[in-house]
């Protein structure tokens, strides 16, 4: 079998992996499963799954909802008890880190409190605390 023979059949091979990927993409994608997820399931970067939807088209802008009164006190009350703007993205499970950010300005962590909290976290797990 010659070079360019053999070039074809791994040409071949990607392009079936890739129809393969971008199908169960966007299976899941209609599913509603997260970016992160469908990384996770199919073992590629989140990157990965975004380049995908962008070269299908299935990436859509979801629209953006504000708060509800409820998320609002919610996010309220967590930075008052010290919370990072990452936690109450994850707590509250929608939006992103920069509309958190941008609807509370100013509550957040400093890049100190940020630096204490990874060294205590680090020297907890090291001690088996975490």
């Amino acid at each position: 079998m010659t070079t360019r023979e053999e070039a074809k059949i791994r040409a071949e091979i990607v392009a079936e992996r890739r129809a393969e990927r971008e199908e169960a993409i966007r299976r899941m994608d209609r599913e509603g499963v997260r970016t992160d997820i469908i990384a996770q399931r199919l073992g590629i970067t989140t990157r990965t799954v975004t380049r995908y939807r962008e070269r299908m088209g299935a990436l859509l802008q979801a629209p953006k909802q504000p708060f509800t009164d409820e998320e609002r006190a919610i996010a309220e009350k967590m930075l008052d008890d010290g919370c990072s703007y990452t936690e109450i993205t994850r707590t509250l499970g929608r939006g992103s880190l920069h509309a958190v950010r941008k609807n509370f300005p100013g509550r957040g962590w400093t890049r100190q409190q940020t630096g204490e909290w990874g060294m205590l976290m680090r020297y907890a797990k090291r001690d088996g605390i975490v």
